[in-house]
């Protein structure tokens, strides 16, 4: 599963959107520099998302650990952005993530949740006063096609994100200008 990334409330809110049978064993990648350095915050994650740490910098195997939980069939949550966002915008999406995938062969459900950065944006310690609405949307899975490029399939598969987030953001009354074109959010 591929989804964007405002909010520390994204990883608990796609878990809890899932039925139990799918949601009991996902796993979730989360950074190790945020996570896993403080021996309390590693026992928390791992023990509420089934975490694992993703090194950022993309070194020390990374890719691995969650390889092996996709080749034996257990569900993978990745936020292929690297990091929350500060505007609650979908950022350009890294490739590793999408990568993974493709060499696993297994199919990417991308997801958005749309809500979370007006309901806990980063550098917040708690949630907002008046429990403002989070949505999350799942597509359908997709898989690479004949002649796609790791690069085109990356691109496509943050379409689909940013178009549940777009009719999520209907749905709930949030701003769609959280979606950006990927022009946009190059450097």
């Amino acid at each position: 599963m591929i989804a964007n990334h405002t909010s520390h409330l994204d990883a608990p809110m796609i878990a809890q959107s899932l039925p139990r049978r799918q949601s009991r064993f996902l796993a979730t990648g989360v950074a190790y520099d945020y996570f896993f350095t403080v021996w309390h915050k590693r026992l928390f994650v791992r023990w509420l998302f089934n975490a694992f740490p993703i090194y950022r910098e993309g070194s020390r195997g990374s890719a691995n650990l969650p390889r092996a939980l996709l080749r034996s069939g257990v569900p993978v949550l990745l936020f292929p952005e690297g990091s929350r966002q500060k505007s609650g915008t979908i950022a350009d999406f890294k490739a590793g993530s999408i990568r993974l995938a493709v060499d696993a062969s297994v199919p990417i459900v991308p997801a958005a949740v749309v809500g979370g950065f007006e309901a806990m944006p980063k550098g917040a310690v708690w949630p907002a006063a008046g429990r403002p609405p989070v949505h999350v949307a799942f597509g359908e899975p997709v898989t690479a096609r004949d002649e796609e490029s790791l690069s085109e399939l990356t691109a496509r598969v943050r379409q689909l994100v940013a178009e549940l987030f777009a009719a999520g953001a209907d749905d709930i009354g949030v701003g769609s200008e959280h979606v950006e074109s990927p022009e946009r959010t190059k450097k």
